[in-house]
């Protein structure tokens, strides 16, 4: 699939955030910017956090950027390497709550990010499928430039209505891809370009606090929703013409003891992240082992640039 495919987001959930935002910033007086949000969709089963991604938003240029963590990325986490993608899901086997585990995965984000995030939200795949079909499904247009065969569901070019179990397989499905979880994460691209067209066209004011609104015990969220909703109205046009820029944390897809990892470039992602996040990329190494020369050599390894998706193209960004 070429990559050249429209940013979205899956709106319900950018309007809460951007609202905790604004519900949090009350007390800051006039003089706030930027907002940073951890996003993390995990399935039911192990409970492994196969979505992640940082949601930044900076409100005095109206400007969105929306980063992607990729699931296998190699990371330390209390003492042990592995996928960063396990450390939710190690709290909870640990016996921890939801809020819980979601606030031991906030903070390692925010170790190896460098950034103070302002909320993070989990919610399961089956609280996703519900969230489509409370919105009637989401519409998605499939361009000629993706291979039909390569997806997981059947469909057809042009415009296509997905149910929410028609949706949970496109976003999750990895193994129809060469290229595994990246060709996911671009799959994942063109399946929110439709959500967020979905979400502008369908949605209005009631419909939307209604989506806000709606407790499922598979959402863990530290907000007073109901508070919320206001604000979500108060913001909506603005966040509706907002610049948006997309990117995955530039990096390389690695085989190590037998186990499939993606390893965050140091160069190319401490430009991106202080961009797009305004944060210190892993200050304390924690994205790598510097004692294993495979992983290290990708982490330490000199790029020239990464690719941004912005104003309906791709774009070249140069490491400074």
């Amino acid at each position: 699939m070429k990559k050249i495919i429209r940013f979205v987001l899956f709106f319900p959930l950018l309007a809460l955030i951007v609202s905790l935002f604004f519900a949090n910033c009350q007390g800051k007086g006039a003089d706030f910017n930027r907002f940073t949000c951890l996003v993390a969709g995990y399935d039911e089963a192990a409970e492994n956090t196969d979505v992640l991604f940082l949601l930044s938003y900076e409100k005095r240029k109206n400007e969105i950027s929306f980063i992607q963590i990729p699931r296998d990325s190699f990371s330390e986490y209390r003492g042990s390497y592995g996928k960063i993608n396990r450390i939710y899901s190690y709290e909870r086997a640990a016996g921890k709550s939801s809020d819980e585990a979601l606030k031991s995965l906030t903070a390692a984000v925010e170790g190896y990010f460098g950034i103070e995030l302002d909320a993070s939200v989990s919610l399961s795949f089956g609280a996703f499928l519900r969230l489509v079909d409370l919105m009637g499904g989401v519409y998605i247009n499939v361009p000629e430039s993706v291979e039909l065969t390569s997806l997981p569901i059947k469909l057809s070019y042009g415009e296509n209505l997905l149910s929410g179990e028609e949706a949970l397989k496109l976003v999750r499905a990895r193994s129809s891809y060469p290229t595994g979880d990246l060709g996911r994460l671009d799959t994942q691209k063109l399946f929110l370009e439709g959500l967020f067209h979905t979400a502008f066209e369908r949605l209005d004011a009631k419909k939307l606090a209604k989506l806000v609104l709606t407790r499922d015990e598979e959402v863990a969220v530290n907000a007073n929703l109901f508070e919320l909703s206001s604000l979500i109205l108060r913001e909506f046009n603005d966040m509706r013409y907002a610049d948006v820029s997309l990117l995955t944390l530039p990096g390389a897809p690695c085989e190590y003891g037998g186990t499939s990892y993606y390893v965050i470039n140091r160069h190319a992602a401490s430009d991106a992240v202080l961009k797009y996040i305004g944060g210190s990329f892993d200050t304390e190494y924690k994205l790598t082992d510097v004692k294993n020369t495979l992983v290290n050599g990708l982490y330490e390894k000199k790029l020239a640039a990464y690719r941004v998706y912005y104003d309906g193209k791709l774009i070249d960004i140069n490491v400074s």
